[in-house]
This record gives C-alpha cells, structure tokens and sequence, in this order.
C-alpha cells in the first residue's frame, strides 16, 4: 500500500501530463473573466517597422459583448500602447459572433505549426463557450473573423 502511494504520488508530480494551461482563463490574464469580452487578439512580431527603425511591436484588439472595439498598439520596448476605442453597431458584433458560431471553431481542435518571429493568442466567448487558440491554430477559421473585425474597424 505504501509502495503503491508512493508510485502515485511520484508518478503525478513528476510524470503526469501537464495541465493545459492555454484553458486555464483564470491564470493568464483577469480580463479574461470579464464575461462581457468575445474576442481577443494579442499578436507579436519581433521584425517591425518602428517609428525608431527596425523592432519588435506588439498590437492588441478587444471587442466585447457591448460593441466597444479596443486596439492597443505598441512598438518597440515602450512602456505605453497607443489606444484607440470604438463603438460598433449591434449588428456589427451579432455578425462577428454569428461568424464564430458558424466557423465551429469553439468545437475545433486544430493541428497547427510553429511560427517563429511572429505569435498570436486568440481568445473566443460565446454563449459561455471559452476557447485560447495559439497561432497558427485554426488558422483559417480564425482569419475570416479578424476579417470581419478588421473591416469594422
């Protein structure tokens, strides 16, 4: 009996898969918990064209359920994001959730490579349905909503 606890507990605090923390809302950010954000899309790219030259750049988008658009946008290793806010129409946003239902991304699991100079994490909510996606997972799917966001900017 002992011998098998041990075992246990060896074996799932050494060798246990490890928990996907890409699904853990609560650990990687706190905006996470608002119920009210749908989308997210936080990119890097280490190869940008900066207002100092050559760099890295960082741009985040956050829509939530109200229609408020917000688009974050900094270069370089600053501190301080340029931050634009809009408002969309209700129709706007049902479309942009009615293009994620219809995508069936939510209910996907998507094989995906690695990029190296450029990331992206997704974060999708509808209905209470919550998925992270890491680029260039679902890549497609992904793409024709940023379309529709990109669009309504």
């Amino acid at each position: 009996m002992v011998g098998y606890l041990l075992y246990s507990y060896f074996f799932y605090t050494c060798c246990a898969p490890e928990k996907d923390a890409g699904q853990d809302f609560g650990t990687i950010d706190e905006s996470f918990k608002d119920p009210d954000l749908t989308y997210t899309k936080r990119e890097f790219s280490s190869m940008c064209s900066t207002p100092d030259g050559e760099g890295s750049c960082n741009f985040n988008t956050y829509l939530y359920l109200s229609g408020k658009l917000v688009i974050e946008t900094r270069y370089g290793s600053t501190d301080s994001a340029t931050v634009t806010e809009k408002q969309l129409s209700k129709n706007q946003v049902e479309k942009i959730i009615l293009a994620i239902k219809n995508s069936d991304v939510l209910n996907k699991e998507c094989q995906h490579g690695k990029a190296y100079d450029y990331s992206a994490t997704y974060y999708l909510n509808v209905d209470g349905v919550k998925k992270i996606f890491e680029f260039p997972e679902c890549e497609s799917e992904l793409r024709e909503i940023d379309t529709l966001i990109n669009a309504a900017r």
